[in-house]
């Protein structure tokens, strides 16, 4: 799925649903300096396709205004979301995405982001 570093500085790497950590601990192991990289493993409840066909839904089309929106949309292996940014969501874009997603996604609507439309 993903890799993030946390708050504390930790690298935290994330799977999909039904991956065996375990086994991917053994398969890794040589790799992490012999188990010297500090880090600790969580599951994502979506997969990384769940999140990549939601990123694909989400095109300029649904959002009111598509001429004069401009977003930007990833994969958040921190929260297991997709993460949507525009300062330029009105609150009808922002009721039909979290209709539509729920809890799937994670907005990001702060002045500045993301850049403006060119």
């Amino acid at each position: 799925m993903g890799y993030y570093i946390d708050e504390s500085g930790e690298l935290v790497v994330v799977f999909d649903p039904g991956v065996d950590i375990e086994a991917w601990r053994r398969r890794m192991a040589p790799h992490l300096g012999k188990g010297n990289v500090e880090y600790r493993t969580e599951s994502c409840p979506r997969s990384q396709e769940d999140l990549l066909r939601i990123q694909d839904e989400i095109e300029p089309d649904f959002f009111t205004k598509p001429s004069e929106i401009a977003f930007s949309t990833s994969p958040d292996p921190a929260t297991c979301t997709v993460r949507v940014e525009s300062d330029l969501f009105t609150r009808e874009d922002i009721r039909r995405l979290i209709d539509r997603f729920g809890a799937a996604i994670s907005l990001v609507t702060t002045p500045g982001s993301p850049p403006e439309r060119a």
